[in-house]
C-alpha cells in the first residue's frame, strides 16, 4: 500500500505561525513576569530554611533612583513582589527565539536533561546580562542588577544558575505542551510521520452562499464578516486531511439570488474574480491540487453556473468539476453495489425546485423572485411569517370553484398573491430613508439572458404551483431553502 510522510508543521501558513509565535511569547513572558514578581516574597522565605538558601544566593538589586528598596521590608506574611513589564518582552523574545531552537536542536541530538539544564541555565545568563545592558541604554535605569562575587558583567550572576536551571525545564515542558497540540492535529489528520492507508472519504459541503463583495472587500448577503475565514479554515483542514479522497460542494456555493430588485445579479464568473483575492482561496486551490476531484453540484441559488464561470478555480491541469446529481453518481458506485448520490435537495422543494410549467416566469421558480424581494433590505426576516400569514389567508378565503378554476387553483393564487403582499410590506418597512417603496410597479432587474420583471407580474404567476404540489405530494407542508 501506498505510503505517504507528512508534517503538519508543513501545512502552516505564515500567517498561522506567526499568530501561534504571538501567542506563545505572551504565554512564556507572563510565565516569567509572575516568577519576577514572586521572586522576592518566595526568596525571603526560603531563607528561613538553611538547605534552601543556597538556591537563591544571587543578590538581586533594582536601581536606587526607582526607590523599590521598601519592598524587602514589607512583612513577609504580605507576599509583596515587584517587577518590571519590561520581563514581559525579555523573557518572551528570549524563550521564544532562544530556548525553543535550543530546546529542537537538543532534542533532536538526544542530549539527556542535566546537560540541556546546564545549557539553559548558561544560555540565560548570557541574555539576561545582554538584556540588562540594552534596557540600561533605552531608558537610563537598571531594571535589574546583581552584587557580589558570582556577578557576571553586572546585569547577571553565575547564581543564578539553579534558579535558571529549573525554569527553563519547566518553560521546555511548555514547549512540549504546545507542540503536543500539534501532535494531536496531526493524528486527527492522519499526518503522523509515515502514514499509509486507504483515502477513502468523501467531504461534501454545501450553501456557502458566496454573493456579491463590496469595494471594501466586505462580502454581503450571507457571506460576510467571520464566514470568509471560517470557510478558509474548513478548506485548510480539508486539503490537509490524508483521509480525505474527494471534496464535494453540493448546492449554492455562490449565491446569484440575494439582490435587491434594483440591482441585476452578477454572473458567477464576476462573484469568482471579485474574490480572487479573499483568504479562503489559496485553501480551495490547495485542495484541488491535493485531492483526486473536487465537485460543484449547483443548487437552486447557483444554478445559472456554468463551466466558463469556474475558468479561475484551477490548479495546474485539476479544475472544479462542474456535475448533475446523475453525473456524480454514475462514477460513484461503492464496493457494495449501492451508488452514492448527492444533491442539494431543492428539486424537492415548493419555492425552489426547477419550474417548468407556463405558468412559472421565464422559466424560475417562484423562490427566486421571494429571495429577491426578501433581499431589499439587509434586515432578515423569518420566511415562515410569510408563509403563515399566507397560509392563514387562503384559510379564511374558504374559496370554492369556479366554472373556469378549480378551488385548488384558486387557493393557489392566492397563496402566491399573499406571500408576496406579506413580503413586500415587510421590507418596505425595514428600508432606509430614501429608499423608495416596493409596489406592484416596481421593476426587479433581472441578470443578463432574461427580462426585467415587475413585482406585479409575480402576482400574476405560478398560481399552478401549489395545487400540483398538493396533488404530487398530498401535503401542505414544503420546506424553503
Amino acid at each position: 500500500m501506498e505510503k505517504r510522510r507528512y508534517s503538519y508543521g508543513s501545512h502552516k501558513s505564515l500567517l498561522k505561525r506567526a499568530r501561534q509565535a504571538a501567542f506563545r511569547f505572551c504565554v512564556y513572558g507572563a510565565l516569567f513576569l509572575a516568577a519576577a514578581v514572586s521572586y522576592v516574597p518566595v526568596t525571603r522565605l526560603a531563607t528561613a530554611f538553611p538547605g534552601l538558601r543556597w538556591l537563591f544566593a544571587a543578590n538581586r538589586i533594582t536601581d536606587p533612583r526607582l526607590d523599590l528598596a521598601s519592598f524587602s521590608t514589607l512583612p513577609v506574611q504580605a507576599l509583596f513582589g515587584k517587577a518590571s513589564l519590561w520581563l514581559f518582552i525579555v523573557f518572551g523574545a528570549i524563550s521564544l527565539f532562544a530556548l525553543e531552537p535550543a530546546h529542537h536542536r537538543m532534542k533532536a541530538k538526544g542530549v539527556p536533561l542535566f546537560a540541556r539544564g546546564i545549557a539553559y541555565a548558561a544560555m540565560f545568563i548570557l541574555l539576561e546580562c545582554v538584556a540588562g545592558w540594552a534596557l540600561r541604554l533605552m531608558t537610563g535605569y537598571d531594571i535589574w542588577a546583581y552584587t557580589g562575587p558570582a556577578t557576571f558583567f553586572r546585569y547577571s550572576s553565575f547564581a543564578m544558575t539553579p534558579i535558571w536551571f529549573a525554569a527553563a525545564l519547566i518553560a521546555e515542558n511548555l514547549v512540549n505542551l504546545v507542540e503536543s497540540l500539534d501532535s494531536i492535529k496531526s493524528i486527527a489528520y492522519g499526518l503522523d510521520g509515515d502514514v499509509s492507508g486507504p483515502r477513502n472519504k468523501i467531504v461534501v459541503i454545501s450553501d456557502v452562499h458566496i454573493g456579491p463583495r463590496g469595494k471594501d472587500g466586505s462580502g454581503a448577503g450571507w457571506f460576510y464578516g467571520l464566514y470568509e475565514a471560517w470557510f478558509a479554515v474548513i478548506l485548510g483542514k480539508v486539503a490537509v486531511d490524508r483521509r480525505v479522497r474527494e471534496l464535494v460542494f453540493a448546492g449554492d456555493l455562490f449565491d446569484t439570488w440575494l439582490y435587491p430588485p434594483e440591482n441585476p445579479p452578477e454572473s458567477v464568473g464576476t462573484i469568482v474574480e471579485a474574490w480572487k483575492e479573499s483568504l479562503f482561496m489559496p485553501a480551495l486551490l490547495k485542495c484541488l491540487k491535493r485531492l483526486d476531484a473536487v465537485w460543484y453540484i449547483p443548487g437552486n441559488h447557483d444554478m445559472h453556473v456554468k463551466e466558463r464561470d469556474l475558468g479561475a478555480l484551477s490548479s495546474g491541469e485539476k479544475k472544479l468539476r462542474l456535475a448533475t446529481p446523475e453525473e456524480f453518481a454514475r462514477e460513484h458506485r461503492l464496493a457494495s453495489g449501492a451508488i452514492l448520490e448527492v444533491s442539494h435537495g431543492h428539486e424537492a422543494d415548493f419555492f425552489n425546485a426547477p419550474d417548468r410549467s407556463e405558468d412559472a416566469l421565464q422559466g424560475l421558480p417562484f423562490g427566486y423572485f421571494v429571495s429577491r424581494i426578501f433581499s431589499a433590505t439587509k434586515e432578515t426576516m423569518d420566511i415562515r411569517t410569510a408563509l403563515f400569514g399566507a397560509y392563514i389567508g387562503v384559510a379564511r378565503a374558504r374559496l370554492g370553484p369556479r366554472r373556469d378554476e378549480s378551488s385548488r387553483d384558486r387557493a393557489g393564487r392566492l397563496f402566491v398573491t399573499l406571500t408576496v403582499n406579506i413580503l413586500v410590506a415587510w421590507a418596505n418597512r425595514k428600508r432606509g430613508t430614501g429608499q423608495p417603496k416596493l409596489g406592484n410597479l416596481t421593476v426587479i432587474r433581472m441578470p443578463e439572458g432574461y427580462r426585467d420583471v415587475t413585482i406585479g407580474e409575480i402576482k400574476r404567476h405560478y398560481g399552478s404551483l401549489f395545487p400540483e404540489w398538493l396533488s404530487t405530494r398530498n401535503t401542505w407542508l414544503f420546506a424553503t431553502a
